[in-house]
């Protein structure tokens, strides 16, 4: 995420374009800082340039926080540390219509074969 340009939509060059308008890439700053009061480090990202917020990965995020719970409308992606695979799946279901649901079940194949389900984003 780190190679993306983020810049102004009528540049061929650019990737990402602005947010909708500054009150979005505040509340971006925001629950990105609430991720990362919540021990999770940022990798990449994580910088807010008016209404353009760069592309985000954060790791070791809880999955408590607004950035795994809520749709962010954002570049920003949280990855969680869980302990196994029953408790990935317990994550993902009670996520809102969070970052869980763009968790692919192919990502968690099990050595004989067989997986646990999810839920639907009802």
């Amino acid at each position: 995420m780190q190679a993306l340009e983020v810049g102004d939509p009528w540049n061929e060059t650019t990737d990402v374009g602005p947010l909708i308008d500054l009150a979005a890439a505040e509340r971006i700053e925001a629950w990105v800082g609430e991720t990362v009061a919540a021990l999770a480090t940022v990798l990449t990202g994580g910088v807010c340039d008016d209404t353009a917020y760069a592309p985000t990965v954060l790791m070791d995020v809880p999955p408590h926080v607004k950035v795994f719970n809520e749709e962010v409308f954002g570049w920003v992606l949280p990855v969680p540390t869980i302990g196994g695979i029953g408790a990935g799946f317990a994550a993902i279901n009670g996520s809102g219509t969070g970052a869980g649901r763009a968790s692919s079940p192919t990502m968690f194949a099990s050595p004989c074969g067989r997986r646990p389900s999810l839920r639907s984003a009802a």
